[in-house]
């Protein structure tokens, strides 16, 4: 009997030995990642910027919203604009045939409205501007399809300042040639000199460099991000990894290992991770991201929720809706958690990587709480979790803990 437990002892003991050393990686970055003291929240909307002038009302009633809520500390909630400089300019390449591509920059008379309308909402504290792309999109990739894409050439002949959400998705990558798939990887030259190009009309729109970089898509590769590290960038938002291609159905591939908040690349960049998603177009309701909230708080994390553009213009009903669910979501976030910090995303970068004892907590008991919750909510994790005997652990602090002045991964 004896020997039937020593060797089921040690079975247990090399599974976990192996999925342990399997999830190292893993394992390790969920404790390297910061832990902060209190809930951050931010909500990153992207698409703004070049394309149709509904977009300046938009932001217009936007700020109005949301510069009527504040932290305890007086902070007015960010909803951060990943900003698109340049659109096609379709008048032109209808005069021409589309023969040559044209952009309209955002620098041009027809968008000083909403130019104006951004700077407002900076100057409120409620906007903070970073940047997405000089376009949705690689532009020869989209004249090219245009050859072979009949909705994308008409798209191009539009009347009206067109919206780059209705392109097919493998085109609205910027950093690859999606016309093709496959999609093919971009000439490193090529992408040193469009990085360097958006990058000054950022500059001269904005009058400071960005800081921030929000890949469209979410597909961008080394050369790319080497590049903005090159010119200045800091800070890069992922959905905790990179994408570096499109594979032959259009769907993004070729992931990198994951990323965590807080993590240096090889280019020096900092990651900041986006967790959740906010569209209240879509049906995401303020519920739902009132859930990610409690989630990632408990595990220690800032809660960013992803947006678009296309929630705040257009079908007038649609677009009531969406800001009513902003601020529903708002008005119960401040209720039901009053410590809640409202930040920018270079704000939440700086926190991160200057581990501010105001603002990390440092304690190995928390971290260590905060680590099991982090197993706990990881899919990549649950047969170590379970067989390494952390989920008894876990409980234990979270009974323990619950007992005396509440347990901060309480997820019920």
């Amino acid at each position: 009997m004896g020997e039937l437990v020593a060797l089921l002892l040690l079975v247990w003991l090399l599974a976990v030995a192996v999925l342990g050393l399997r999830h190292r990686r893993l394992l390790a970055q969920l404790w390297a990642e910061p832990v902060l003291r209190r809930p951050v929240l931010i909500i990153e909307s992207d698409d703004w910027g070049a394309g149709p002038l509904a977009q300046t009302e938009a932001l217009q009633k936007l700020a109005a919203l949301l510069s009527t809520f504040s932290d305890s500390e007086g902070r007015h909630p960010k909803m951060t604009l990943g900003v698109v400089l340049a659109i096609a300019d379709t008048e032109a390449m209808r005069r021409a045939d589309l023969s040559v591509y044209r952009r309209l920059t955002l620098e041009h008379e027809c968008f000083a409205e909403l130019r104006q309308s951004m700077a407002d909402g900076i100057e409120k504290g409620v906007f903070a501007a970073q940047l997405h792309g000089m376009e949705h999109y690689w532009p020869p990739a989209l004249m090219q399809a245009a050859n072979d894409d009949e909705s994308v050439r008409q798209w191009l002949l539009s009347d009206a300042l067109p919206q780059t959400e209705t392109l097919p998705s493998a085109l609205q990558s910027r950093w690859l040639d999606g016309s093709v798939l496959p999609a093919q990887q971009l000439d490193g030259a090529l992408i040193s000199a469009a990085v360097d190009e958006e990058l000054a009309l950022y500059k001269k729109i904005f009058s400071e460099p960005t800081k921030v970089v929000v890949p469209p898509t979410f597909v961008w590769n080394q050369m790319v991000e080497e590049s903005w590290a090159r010119g200045g960038v800091e800070v890069v938002v992922t959905p905790g990894q990179r994408y570096e291609s499109r594979d032959e159905n259009g769907v993004p591939c070729s992931v990198s290992e994951p990323h965590y908040n807080g993590e240096q690349a090889e280019s020096g960049l900092n990651y900041v991770v986006r967790n959740d998603y906010f569209e209240p177009s879509l049906g995401h309701d303020p519920e739902r991201a009132l859930q990610a909230l409690q989630r990632k708080s408990n595990a220690g994390r800032p809660t960013l929720l992803e947006t678009h553009r296309f929630n705040f213009v257009g079908d007038e009903k649609k677009v009531d809706s969406a800001r009513q669910a902003v601020d529903d979501l708002l008005t119960d976030a401040l209720r039901q958690y009053p410590a809640i910090a409202f930040l920018s995303t270079v704000q939440l970068a700086k926190v991160l990587a200057g581990r501010d004892s105001d603002w990390i907590n440092e304690s190995l008991l928390v971290r260590l709480r905060v680590w099991l919750v982090r197993q706990h909510q990881d899919y990549r994790l649950r047969k170590f979790f379970l067989l390494s005997g952390f989920v008894f652990i876990y409980h234990l602090l979270r009974w323990s803990s619950a007992k005396t002045s509440g347990w901060a991964g309480d997820e019920s």
